[in-house]
């Protein structure tokens, strides 16, 4: 069965009533949708998980530290300043993980009322696909939670180790190169979970009846994972966010324009980043 408009008893106020309606396989839609969404949220909890066995560890060694600890280090190693030790010192890096992982988290909550768009109004495979995004959207906010989480922990067990050796006369400057891995990751990580829960939304349609029309079909066609939209026939650079992924625009990279505006992007993110790696030390 083709996906069609909902049914007119729908409401076009955006309320829940729309989960209500039967699919062809006789399962309630808002079930369907529902099954597994806590999936989405695993790597969020995970990384919380991550910063809260931080912060105890970082309690329970405080008392080993020495006197002073780094407040910073600059892109090749190096010290920028010294801090009397306290759990605020010793731990900031966690601290500010802490409330990175309550933010992401809160936006990765908020995720549906992002969307400009009735949910009444849309098809059947439609609401598959918005649910999709939904949650690759929570999926990716949770990957970027994790491996900053990673991150912080590591940059707060080199701080650390800087200190005590700082102490005993024998510090060098801190490698910066596994914290640019982490930063580089980040962008890795944020593919697969569109391409999983693309793949979720086909497959759990299919599995309760429920089939693009053949102009959903083409629709889907000019998208890529993550909703950037691959179109040379659209004369726009910047087009509306497809529904599912928020408000605002994105880039069509079928443009003529638009794979230069993907390499600039890349020069900026990662060119800042080669002298760090070409630095002596690091």
């Amino acid at each position: 069965m083709t996906s069609g408009p909902p049914p007119a008893s729908a409401s076009p106020f955006g309320s829940d009533d729309h989960e209500d309606q039967l699919l062809p396989d006789g399962t309630r839609l808002g079930d369907a949708l529902s099954a597994g969404r806590r999936q989405a949220w695993a790597p969020w909890f995970i990384g919380l998980g991550v910063i809260v066995v931080g912060l105890v560890w970082a309690w329970m060694t405080l008392p080993t530290l020495p006197d002073q600890m780094p407040t910073g280090f600059g892109p090749s190693g190096e010290v920028r300043g010294w801090e009397d030790t306290s759990f605020g010192s010793a731990a900031l890096s966690l601290i500010i993980g802490a409330g990175e992982t309550v933010l992401l988290g809160l936006i990765a909550a908020m995720v549906p009322i992002f969307d400009s768009t009735d949910p009444a109004q849309r098809s059947l495979w439609g609401h598959f696909r918005v649910e999709g995004s939904h949650r690759a959207l929570r999926a990716v906010l949770g990957w970027i939670t994790l491996l900053l989480n990673l991150m912080f922990v590591y940059q707060t067990a080199q701080s650390w180790s800087y200190a005590r050796e700082a102490a005993d006369g024998t510090g060098a400057d801190m490698p910066m190169w596994p914290v640019l891995l982490f930063l580089v990751g980040i962008f890795v990580v944020m593919v697969p979970p569109f391409r999983q829960w693309a793949r979720w939304s086909r497959r759990t349609a299919a599995e309760h009846g429920v089939h693009p029309t053949p102009e959903e079909e083409a629709e889907e066609r000019r998208w890529l994972p993550g909703g950037i939209l691959n179109d040379p026939t659209e004369p726009k650079l910047f087009v509306p966010k497809r529904e599912g992924y928020g408000v605002g625009v994105t880039l069509n990279v079928g443009h003529a324009k638009g794979k230069a505006v993907v390499v600039v992007f890349l020069l900026v993110i990662i060119g800042p980043l080669v002298p760090i790696f070409l630095t002596p030390g690091n």
